[in-house]
């Protein structure tokens, strides 16, 4: 192909720019050198130079016998032109050698020449006489490029019309950028970044000019003749003016690029090569020439049916709801008033008519409405964030569009198709993130039991939402009442964060139940509220009754609405309800059954643990939920149903909660789509553990404190090997836990791979797809075949595509037929005439098997009909379809289908009744058979769905019906043993047969049924992968930054460093200057009083600076620079940990509210006059007037309605009055929601990277005498500004002594109390260090407003310099008045931090901190009473001591203080509580200062079990050996370890692995709720403190555990080890005295 090197039109323009004449370029081309790849080799090779006399030879005339010229004839100029000629041929050559060899830019290379394109171009000008080939018939550039790239790979992809614009287009486009890249041999190149063509194919005309300049690139390129690609065009085209038949509308240009793309996927699949064959033939056009009969591809063109109105459904296949899209996006619903015909559509910005709302607005209560300023409509498929990360802008998701241009501050405008499928958007959405960031949202929570399991899994942040907060709720609740408006936008609000990426509906059912319709035997009935005819509510309810069912409908709606919500935004929705409720049924739930991909999985409780038999339905996206559909083996007995003679309280109430089992499956189940879905999963480890950004256990166990919770990853994860197993389900019928080892048979394969299961495997999870294997396979395997009711169900068919179904049956079964089968199929009896029956690929009768007669010549119906199976039932197997037309089918059973074999059956058509009946299962429905027997069972709806059943042992009917009646059924016969060619015809026409048959070439593959195994390690392996790994404590959560600051001090002289930040100081002063008038102009842009306060501040220096330091939250200075809201959705900063907190209250609702609320607070206010400080606290309010942070007073009575108004309070601390504003009295807190937890550099953390810094420092080798100084911002919080809307909600009131008046003021700056304003702030502070980190070199730390700053003490005056440097450049302030000096220790957050010890970080409280705590802790000693107040209080600043002393004993004590606060009243101090708070004082306050080392080399493992044996131990502790005593004897092991080992664990580090989890939790927390451990949780405090030593506790599994096989007196693997006795029965009575 026509590259640069292999163009002969290149190769002619070249030869004429360096000065060959013409007939010098002819004799070349003449001796057959027209390319420059062969001129490169025509004299020699490259690297050798040509004589003279060679290139003579090469241009010299042919000589003849008339007339023979002498090479020498040929002049100079001619020479050198062509020696230049051959230079440059050469020297390409060789480069694009060297491009093949190493890489590079792989679209440069595959660049047609331009010279080529316009040599082809004239050629083919001349060929297609009559088409003018220029205007909208003039290929842009770009586009001929694309069809060369796809020619030079020899492989077909998709040529997206879009890509084909015009060239005058092309050459209108604004240059492409520059871009800095890094090629394959790690060189910086500079080069403009690609710039796609994007024609918008806006009309018909559009569309054929870019099907046509498709046609002439295929044709210039050569891979396809224009006559072939343009007939192909003209057959999509032709589409479009095609009249439908009656009901029918006309194709679509959607419809016609779906066929489109089919039909290059066709040729994808068929062409193996695009290279003309022997004969000079181009694959692609007879590709072309096929397509037309294509099924898969005509498909996409068949006529859809019109849309239908109405506001009833009398009869199936009308419908009251409206249709949905080809594209599955709901209609327009109906509660929204239609516009006037004619009126014009919305517009979007910068003109031009804003796309069409795909998803209306969500349903407002009865009675309310919405404030037309909070009404908007979102896109389907668009997303706040792009597949990269980067922002959208909201507002452009909006049909309003969004006011701003291209450079949009809210985020990006993107260009391009949207993401079409639910799957594509969830991906987007959850991909690449870590699950630990995710969050799933439980509405109607209840208990939130679901939550609670799903946060255990890893999406910690998750919650539920519920009207009603129960007190024995299991996970964390939000109270919102969604029957209100205001609870509705704040739960929309919740489900546009960029991290909820799943929810869960359970509507109430109270109304819907049918429990309603059964009669009781003793008093009254309940009401009926519905039915099947009637499901929205019965006519003529009574007042009270329909007031119930309204309320409930309303509820229908909205989760209705909610479920498109997340469908259109890419969030994982589910549904949940009994299994009959006519929830399912009603009109308000009809979007969501419209939904394509819709799935329906059904389950009983009593498989997951629940003593009753509860039938329940869910409806969800996403294919992993189908996990839960287990129904029950009828092997078990269920608790009966009815009311409790005992407690009156109905069955049905109190099974309302889901059983815990459902509850994990379900977890797991979310888990596993998540990460199918490009979720990142959990560490398995410690080592797999991502630090950054820094979450709070990490912190605690890099300074050596383990975290109570479970947030770590183990150090050695629980197996040694997961694998996954394929094969047979009667070879996967293995236990749970295996007893023995077990080898697998070959017919298993196992990824990784292995031969053997060893003893101890766990099974983690087991699937077997539907329909794959026999029933006896299945009883094998312990597991359901879902053979008897209640059934499966499939997603069901959208409207659209029921019709169009319905198009081909009646196209494809048009003949009628008298055959019928005896005893089981007779005609309808409805009066419809034209019954007919028609059977569809392989059938088996008797001796005779083969294909039907009526397959053949309907092969293209056939597939059709099993395209629509196929994705409704991607794992199913069928061999045979059966469609009949008004058939009723008697009561029968199918007993000559194949052995465990399932059928799925679904109706089509406009009719009323026609369910399907199946008996068994204890259905309520009865139906009579042929001889009077009646039967009882259930009346399955699969009306456009299937049903799923064993119909060769269930008993199965059709009921009567009215109208027009299909019936498809998809069913596997006995296998009739096909040859190849059968078996390659049958799978060609899409059957799936099961994996039992022969498997031909070209079928599908079906899926085997598969197990997750879990092998475990043995004891010695794990005892040395344990001892390889890396101490937990050693956890690195040091920032790369300050690492590499530490680096650049340990490397640097003392002078060289301090040369090095003079110089940065010095540039940026420098570009201060340059930006003083710009500086100028931002602060006169700004509003007035946000100019005031950042007064001084070189906010476009600080952006310059940080962007050179590459920071990826410079947005902070554009907030810093407008000010900073009070109210909404805090941005976020990609800065800090994950955490999603929701508002739960939409700062709208707030304002409407604020008139009234603050009269409370202002009443409030005034109370606050009797405190101590209030007179304190108006001093200090009027002092920040004077500095001009505060304006006013104001009367209130001139406040705007919609102001909010806080309340200050005073606290004292530390020997002065805080004035503190309480934003959450005024409900503004309640309305921020965030995405992300402020991180603040913690006392652990500051241990940690000083730590570290000796560790390095010993490394290189350097001196280590580090000093510390402490610096803080004075007055933090005002110098920001607040925005002006947060002006608005910024008002603050204050008791006046003098006067005994409220007064209110109007804040400027970021009030203290606002959950806004500390993360403003800590997102300001954090962006200074981390510039003064990457730009200057700094070891230093940020909590809020301290920063802690490391050096060596010979830098440290330099150091100090640099930084008031820093911050004056800047224009922020410090309270230099609080400096102290460089020293070996410093105060900071309240305690003293000593470096002064080599390789040691020691914390201690303060001594004015331990005065302070001592005072408080004695004064309520003497008192003997409390006060929940100063309980709070003390617990509040204890909370630092925790993480400052030494050893674990404070836990305990700082839990019955707890205790006393929850109890919620005053008391006295009675003996325990004294204990504790002498402990807290005389050990926690005042005790010795915690030690964190900087080098753990001497680490102690020690591994522990217990055996069950009764005596006297057991009987000291007070252990009931009636129940299981071995928790309390694995703690006891450990405990008599420590004892007896004191001697050799002292002063070293400790890592204690037990196998019993309840054990392993005590000792972490150290708390138990069993009395007989507390005990030994003292004895572990003691040991702790005594042998200086800090404990970490790990789990070993008892396969692993080294320890379990000595416990139970088998010493083989420890032969020759030393052994030490242990008197056990002393050692408990010295336990038990000294808890005494």
């Amino acid at each position: 192909m026509a590259s640069l090197l292999d163009s002969t039109a290149t190769f002619e323009t070249r030869a004429k720019e360096h000065g060959l004449p013409a007939s010098t370029v002819a004799i070349l081309l003449a001796r057959g050198v027209d390319t420059l790849n062969k001129a490169a080799f025509a004299v020699g090779t490259p690297g050798s130079q040509a004589t003279e006399e060679e290139l003579r030879a090469l241009v010299a005339p042919p000589a003849t016998a008339e007339d023979a010229e002498d090479p020498a004839e040929v002049s100079a100029g001619v020479l050198a032109s062509l020696r230049r000629l051959i230079f440059e041929s050469q020297t390409m050559a060789l480069a694009n050698l060297k491009l093949q060899v190493e890489g590079g830019d792989a679209d440069r290379k595959k660049d047609m020449p331009l010279e080529e394109i316009s040599t082809r171009l004239r050629d083919q000008k001349a060929r297609l006489r009559g088409l003018e080939l220029s205007g909208a018939l003039e290929v842009s550039h770009s586009a001929y490029q694309l069809v060369f790239r796809m020619f030079q790979e020899n492989a077909i992809s998709y040529l997206k019309l879009e890509r084909f614009g015009t060239r005058a287009a092309e050459v209108a486009q604004e240059r492409s950028p520059k871009e800095l890249v890094v090629d394959a041999t790690s060189h910086l190149q500079v080069r403009s970044a690609p710039v796609r063509d994007a024609c918008v194919l806006s009309s018909d005309l559009a569309l054929a000019q870019a099907l046509t300049r498709r046609s002439l690139a295929l044709d210039l390129v050569g891979l396809a003749s224009f006559e072939h690609a343009e007939n192909w065009s003209r057959t999509l085209l032709n589409q479009l003016q095609m009249h439908p038949p009656p009901g029918f509308r006309a194709a679509t240009h959607e419809q016609l690029l779906r066929a489109d793309r089919a039909a290059f996927q066709y040729m994808a699949e068929t062409l193996s090569t695009l290279r003309k064959d022997s004969a000079g033939l181009l694959p692609m056009d007879e590709a072309f020439q096929r397509l037309q009969a294509q099924h898969q591809v005509m498909f996409h063109l068949l006529p859809m049916p019109g849309s239908s109105g109405g506001v009833s459904r009398p009869a199936r296949g009308t419908s009251a709801e409206p249709v949905a899209s080809s594209l599955g996006a709901p209609g327009p619903s109906t509660r929204r008033k239609r516009k006037r015909a004619g009126s014009a559509p919305p517009r979007a910005a910068g003109g031009g008519s804003a796309p069409p709302p795909l998803l209306p607005a969500a349903p407002r209560p009865a009675g309310t409405r919405k404030d037309s300023q909070s009404q908007s409509y979102t896109k389907a498929g668009m997303h706040s964030k792009t597949p990269e990360g980067r922002r959208i802008c909201w507002a452009f998701n909006l049909a309003k569009g969004c006011p701003n241009g291209d450079d949009c501050p809210r985020g990006l405008h993107p260009v391009g198709p949207a993401l079409t499928t639910f799957a594509d958007r969830l991906r987007a959405r959850v991909r690449g993130r870590p699950l630990s960031s995710l969050v799933f949202v439980e509405i109607f929570a209840g208990t939130a039991a679901l939550t609670a399991a799903v946060r255990r899994i890893g999406l910690g942040d998750s919650f539920g939402v519920d009207l009603h907060v129960r007190r024995a709720v299991l996970g964390p609740l939000l109270r919102l009442d969604l029957s209100d408006p205001a609870g509705r936008d704040a739960l929309e609000a919740i489900l546009r964060l960029d991290s909820v990426v799943a929810i869960h509906l359970a509507p109430p059912y109270n109304t819907a139940s049918r429990a309603r319709d059964r009669r009781r035997r003793t008093g009254p009935d309940p009401p009926q509220l519905r039915s099947d005819l009637f499901p929205d509510g019965l006519p003529s309810l009574p007042a009270a009754s329909q007031s119930l069912v309204d309320a409930a409908n309303d509820l229908y709606a909205y989760s209705a609405w909610l479920f498109q919500f997340c469908f259109h935004a890419g969030i994982l929705p589910s549904a949940e309800n009994p299994g009959r409720s006519y929830l399912w049924q009603t009109s308000q739930w009809a979007p969501v059954r419209a939904l394509p991909d819709l799935v329906c999985t059904f389950w009983h409780h009593c498989m997951f643990g629940s003593g009753r038999d509860t039938y329940t339905q869910l409806q969800h996206l996403g294919t992993h939920l189908q996990g839960l559909g287990k129904l029950c083996s009828k092997d078990h007995v269920h608790a009966p149903w009815g009311r409790d003679p005992a407690t009156g309280v109905w069955a049905s109430t109190s099974n309302s909660a889901y059983p815990p089992q459902l509850c994990r499956a379900w977890s797991e189940c979310l888990s596993a789509e998540l990460l199918h879905h490009g979720a990142q999963p959990r560490p398995r480890d410690l080592q797999g553990l991502d630090v950054h950004p820094v979450s709070a256990a990490a912190q605690a166990a890099a300074a050596q404190r383990q975290p109570r919770s479970k947030r770590l990853p183990p150090l050695v994860t629980e197996f040694k090997l997961v694998v996954t197993l394929v094969g047979p389900a009667s070879t996967l019928a293995l236990p749970a836990k295996l007893p023995e080892a077990v080898s697998l048979p070959p017919q298993v394969k196992s990824s990784p791979s292995v031969a053997l299961l060893p003893k101890g495997s766990r099974r983690l999870a087991l699937t077997l797809p539907l329909g794959d294997v026999g029933q006896s396979e299945l009883d094998r395997a312990g597991l359901e075949a879902q053979s008897s009711p209640p059934f499966p169900m499939s997603a069901s068919l959208s409207d659209d595509q029921a019709r169009a179904l319905l198009k081909v049956l009646g196209e494809a079964c048009s003949e009628d037929l008298s055959s019928r089968r005896p005893g089981v199929l007779k005609g309808s009896g409805s009066g419809t005439k034209g019954s007919r029956y028609f059977v569809f690929g392989a059938y088996n009768h008797g001796s005779r098997s083969g294909l039907t007669a009526y397959t053949k010549g309907r092969e293209k119906a056939v597939g059709v009909i099993n395209s629509f199976a196929k994705a409704l039932l991607p794992h199913a197997t069928w061999t045979s379809i059966a469609v009949s037309h008004n058939e009723l089918a008697l009561p029968h059973r199918d007993v000559s289908n194949g052995e465990g074999s399932l059928n799925h059956s679904m109706t089509l058509g406009s009719f009323t009744a026609g369910r399907l009946f199946l008996a068994g299962g204890g259905g309520d429905d009865l139906l009579s058979d042929a001889t009077g027997v009646e039967h009882r069972g259930f009346y399955v709806d699969n009306h456009a769905r299937f049903a799923t059943f064993n119909a060769r042992s269930v008993l199965h009917a059709t009921e009567e019906w009215q109208g027009d009646r299909w019936a498809v059924v998809l069913y596997t016969c006995k296998d009739p043993h096909f040859d190849k060619s059968q078996l390659d015809t049958l799978c060609g026409m899409g059957f799936q047969p099961p994996s039992h048959w022969s498997n031909p070439v070209g079928a599908e593959p079906v899926s085997a049924a598969s197990a997750v195994y879990g092998l475990p390690w043995s004891p010695k392996e794990f005892v040395e992968e344990a001892a390889a790994r890396e101490h937990p404590l050693q956890a690195c959560v040091v920032p790369l930054c300050v690492k590499e600051a530490i680096d650049k001090e340990a490397r640097c002289s003392a002078h060289s460093l301090a040369q090095d930040r003079t110089a940065v100081l010095r540039k940026w002063t420098l570009r201060a200057q340059e930006l003083l008038d710009s500086e100028r102009r931002l602060h006169e842009s700004m509003p007035e009083h946000v100019s005031v306060v950042l007064h001084g501040k070189r906010l476009l220096l600080l952006k310059e600076m940080l962007q050179d330091a590459g920071y990826c939250d410079v947005g902070i200075v554009d907030q810093i620079a407008s000010g900073f809201d009070l109210m909404g959705h805090i941005p976020e900063a990609g800065v800090f940990r994950s955490k999603t907190v929701p508002a739960t209250l939409t700062p709208d609702e707030v304002r409407r509210t604020a008139k009234h609320t603050r009269q409370g607070i202002l009443l409030g206010a005034a109370e606050g006059l009797r405190d101590e400080h209030a007179s304190r606290l108006y001093e200090i309010t009027l002092e920040e007037r004077d500095k001009g942070w505060l304006q006013g007073p104001v009367d209130p009575s001139t406040l705007d309605d919609r102001a909010s108004v806080s309340r200050r309070f005073a606290v004292f601390q530390s020997g002065k009055v805080r004035p503190i504003d309480d934003l959450s009295e005024s409900l503004i807190n309640s309305t921020t929601s965030r995405t992300e937890a402020v991180t603040p550099h913690g006392l652990d953390t500051i241990c940690r990277s000083l730590t570290w810094r000796f560790q390095h420092r010993a490394t290189v080798p350097v001196p280590n005498n580090p000093v510390l100084k402490s610096k803080d911002l004075r007055k933090a919080f005002k110098q920001l500004a607040l925005s002006s809307e947060g002006v608005l909600d910024g008002y603050l009131c204050v008791g006046n002594p003098a006067t005994g008046r409220v007064e209110v003021f109007s804040s400027s700056v970021l009030p203290f109390g606002g959950s806004a304003s500390v993360t403003g702030f800590c997102r300001t502070s954090h962006a200074l260090w981390y510039a003064g980190t990457v730009l200057l070199w700094l070891h230093w730390s940020v909590y809020f407003d301290d920063y802690l700053v490391t050096c060596e003490a010979s830098v440290s005056k330099h150091c100090d310099l640099v930084l008031s440097s820093f911050f004056a450049l800047l224009g922020w302030g410090i309270s230099e008045e609080k400096e102290a000096e460089f020293a070996t220790a410093a105060k900071v957050l309240g305690v003293a931090i000593d470096v002064g010890s080599c390789m040691l970080v020691r914390v201690s409280n303060t001594d004015e901190r331990k005065a302070e705590l001592t005072d408080t802790i004695t004064a309520l000693l003497d008192k003997g009473t409390f006060s929940i107040k100063e309980l709070t209080a003390l617990r509040g600043r204890l909370v630092f001591a925790e993480g400052q002393i030494f050893g674990r004993g404070c836990y305990k004590h700082l839990k019955v203080v707890g205790s006393r606060i929850k109890s919620d009243r005053p008391g006295r101090i009675d003996p325990q509580m004294a204990d504790s708070l002498r402990f807290i004082r005389d050990r926690v306050v005042n005790g010795p200062p915690r030690t964190v080392r900087a080098v753990l080399d001497d680490t102690v493992f020690l591994y522990t079990d217990a055996c069950f044996e009764p005596g006297d131990v057991l009987r000291l502790l007070g252990v009931d050996t009636a129940q299981n005593p071995i928790y309390v004897l694995e703690a006891l092991a450990l405990i008599a370890a420590l004892q007896l080992f004191k001697n050799d664990i002292q002063g070293r580090e400790v890592l204690a692995f037990l196998d019993n989890d309840g054990a392993l939790g005590s000792f972490i927390s150290c708390k138990s709720s069993c009395d007989c451990l507390e005990p030994l949780l003292d004895a572990l405090v003691s040991c702790e403190e005594a042998c200086v030593s800090s404990l970490w506790f790990e789990r070993v599994s008892s396969e692993a555990n080294i320890s379990d096989a000595p416990s139970r007196g088998d010493f083989t693997e420890l032969e020759g080890v030393h052994r030490v006795h242990c008197d056990l029965l002393s050692l408990v009575q010295d336990l038990l005295k000294s808890a005494r």
